[in-house]
C-alpha cells in the first residue's frame, strides 16, 4: 500500500522553503549594503586625500578677515522707504507725507520710524 503525502506536510515543506529563500534574499541584500558603505567610506577618504594635498599650505600666517562693512549710526532716514511702506499698509498719502516730513533728519532705523508711524497714523 502505498502512502500519499498530506496537504500539511507539503504545505509545511513550501513554508520552510520560502522562508528559507526570504533569508537566503535578506541576506544577499545585507552584504550588498555593506559593499556600498565601504565603496563610499574609500571614495571619502580618497577625496579627502586629495583635497588635502591640494590646499595651500600656510605657513605661520595668520589669515584676517575684511572687517564688515557697516552703515554709519548717523545715517539719516530714508524718506522714500518710509513713506512707500506706510502707505502700502493702507494709510492716506498726506498723511503719511506729513508724517515723514517730521522725521527728517532723524537717525533712527527705519523699523523704529515705521512703528512710530503706524502709532501716530493710528491715533488719529
Amino acid at each position: 500500500m502505498t502512502t500519499r503525502p498530506s496537504y500539511k506536510s507539503a504545505f509545511l515543506r513550501l513554508f520552510v522553503a520560502v522562508t528559507g529563500l526570504l533569508a537566503s534574499v535578506l541576506d544577499l541584500l545585507a552584504g550588498a549594503v555593506r559593499l556600498v558603505v565601504s565603496a563610499v567610506r574609500w571614495v571619502a577618504a580618497s577625496l579627502e586625500r586629495d583635497a588635502r594635498r591640494m590646499a595651500p599650505k600656510v605657513q605661520g600666517r595668520v589669515l584676517e578677515a575684511a572687517p564688515a562693512v557697516q552703515a554709519p549710526a548717523s545715517a539719516p532716514v530714508d524718506e522714500e522707504k518710509l513713506r512707500g511702506a506706510l502707505v502700502g499698509l493702507g494709510y492716506q498719502l498726506g498723511r503719511v507725507r506729513a508724517f515723514t516730513a517730521s522725521c527728517r533728519g532723524r537717525t533712527e532705523g527705519l523699523d523704529v520710524l515705521v512703528k512710530e508711524g503706524i502709532r501716530k497714523l493710528s491715533a488719529n
